[in-house]
C-alpha cells in the first residue's frame, strides 16, 4: 500500500505531512510547486510506544529544528486524523511539544519558548549600512524563538518589496547558521517573513511571529497580534507558558506515487 501524505496549512505557511521517512531529493521534488505537490516543507511524524516523534524539512530537503506554523498543523492533524485529545510530541533533540484547539480553526502550540528564547541588539553593527538602503527601523535585534530571526521592526509602514530583497541580502548570513529575516511594523501591526530553507518570502512564519512578539515585548510590555499576508498570528501568554496561536487546517490526503 502506498504511503498517505497530508497537505495542511496555517495561514498559507503551506506543509506536507508523512508518516513514511523521506530522502532529501524526494522532498524537494513533493515540495516543488510547479513539478510536485507544493510546499514551504515537509513533517516526518513517526509514532513508537505510544510516543509520538516529528522531523522538519525545509522545502530544499534540509531538517530544520523547529517550524511554529508547521507544529500547529501537526496538532491539528494529530487530534483530527488520530484522535488524540491532548496532541504532545517530541523532536529528537529532547523537545517536547504541545498542541490545543481554543475556538474553530485556531490552534496553539506551546514548546518551551519561555525557557530558551534569547534576543540581541545587532542594530550598531548595521547602522551605515541600513542608512545606505534608506530605511529607518527603531529595532535590529537577532532572536532566537526555536529558529534564529533578525527582526527588523518599524514605527512606520513595511518596506517596500524591493527595500526588503536588499535587507534582506545583508541579514540572512548573519549567525553561524544564517537567519530567517522578519519584518514588522508597529504601526500597522503587519509583518512578513523571508524565510531560510525556503529563500523566499512566506505567506505567514510562526517562529517569525514569536520573534516579532519577543521583540515587542521588550520594549511595551505586551504580546500583538501580527497580521501576516496568510492571516492573524499571535503569542498567548496563559500562567507563564507562550503559545502560538493562528488558524490552520487540513487541505486533502493523497498517496505518494
Amino acid at each position: 500500500m502506498k504511503p498517505s501524505l497530508f497537505k495542511l496549512e496555517g495561514c498559507g505557511n503551506d506543509f506536507l505531512l508523512s508518516q513514511e521517512s523521506l530522502e532529501a531529493t524526494q522532498i524537494r521534488k513533493l515540495c516543488d510547486r510547479h513539478f510536485g505537490v507544493g510546499a514551504d516543507g515537509l513533517v516526518v511524524l513517526t509514532q513508537k510506544n505510544g510516543v509520538w516523534k516529528w522531523q522538519f524539512f525545509n522545502q530544499d530537503g534540509s531538517e530544520a529544528r523547529f517550524c511554529g506554523n508547521a507544529a500547529r498543523c501537526v496538532a491539528l492533524w494529530l487530534s483530527a486524523v488520530k484522535g488524540e485529545k491532548n496532541p504532545r510530541w517530541s523532536d529528537r533533540w529532547g523537545h517536547a511539544f504541545e498542541g490545543r484547539e481554543v475556538e474553530g480553526q485556531q490552534w496553539q502550540v506551546h514548546w518551551g519558548l519561555e525557557d530558551h528564547w534569547d534576543l540581541e541588539d545587532i542594530a550598531p553593527a548595521y547602522r551605515k549600512s541600513l542608512e545606505h538602503l534608506g530605511h529607518d527601523f527603531e529595532q535590529v535585534v537577532w532572536v532566537q524563538a526555536g529558529v534564529p530571526h533578525v527582526v527588523l521592526m518599524s514605527h512606520q509602514e513595511l518596506p517596500s518589496f524591493e527595500q526588503r530583497q536588499a535587507i534582506v541580502a545583508l541579514f540572512r548570513p548573519h549567525g553561524p547558521e544564517g537567519s530567517n529575516v522578519t519584518f514588522a511594523s508597529r504601526k500597522s501591526f503587519q509583518a512578513v517573513s523571508f524565510e531560510r530553507g525556503v529563500e523566499a518570502e512566506t505567506l505567514a512564519c510562526g517562529s517569525g511571529a514569536a520573534a516579532a512578539s519577543l521583540a515587542y515585548f521588550e520594549i511595551h510590555r505586551r504580546w500583538p497580534e501580527w497580521s501576516f499576508p496568510g492571516g492573524p498570528l499571535r503569542i498567548v501568554e496563559d500562567l507563564g507558558r507562550m503559545w502560538l496561536q493562528g488558524p490552520a487546517r487540513i487541505v486533502f490526503e493523497a498517496k505518494i506515487p
